[in-house]
């Protein structure tokens, strides 16, 4: 009985031991530092580039990703401010008031059955679309190959050049993973 115990207990280390040397092969093949490489897999196993040809296209599409990420955050916020009301608050040394009593007009925009319309659902709908795209582009940065986290930081700040202008205040700082 000990002898077969033992026995069991060297199997099971010898296989420990083979998964761990295998673990250490897949840990080794993905790199923590950024690399100019013309293989990477971009968010599925189907997209595996492995040439110059297939970066450059993977690249291009990178960065218009990037860019619509970009479009999709002003369409929301121009959105957000059309289907929003405006009403004019007085700022005054007592709070705020309905009439005219201090020097700053505030206007703050209020929807009117904050939870129960259309406007709020679609707004919903849109953020889990905008925080789905947010972390594509982060998981295509994590990949730590150069080119295409070159692509989707150009691809950024070519969407926000394009398509800032439409929004007549800063963006939110807090907004989704970059």
């Amino acid at each position: 009985m000990e002898h077969s115990n033992l026995t069991m207990n060297h199997s099971n280390l010898m296989m420990n031991h083979s998964n761990m040397h295998n673990m250490k092969q897949s840990m080794h093949m993905m790199k923590m530092y950024f690399q100019f490489s013309s293989k990477a897999t971009i968010l599925f196993k189907e997209w595996d580039i492995d040439s110059i040809g297939g970066m450059v296209w993977s690249c291009v599409v990178v960065f218009i990703l990037a860019i619509l990420y970009e479009g999709f955050k002003v369409f929301r916020e121009v959105l957000r401010n059309k289907y929003a009301t405006s009403v004019s608050y007085n700022v005054s040394e007592n709070g705020l008031s309905a009439r005219s009593k201090g020097p700053q007009d505030v206007t703050v925009h209020i929807n009117k059955n904050l939870y129960c319309n259309w406007h709020h659902l679609l707004q919903s709908f849109l953020h889990m679309i905008q925080v789905a795209f947010s972390y594509f582009l982060m998981l295509i940065a994590m990949t730590f190959n150069g080119w295409l986290f070159i692509s989707v930081c150009i691809g950024a700040g070519f969407g926000h050049f394009i398509f800032s202008w439409k929004v007549n205040r800063p963006y939110d700082v807090n907004e989704h993973c970059h």
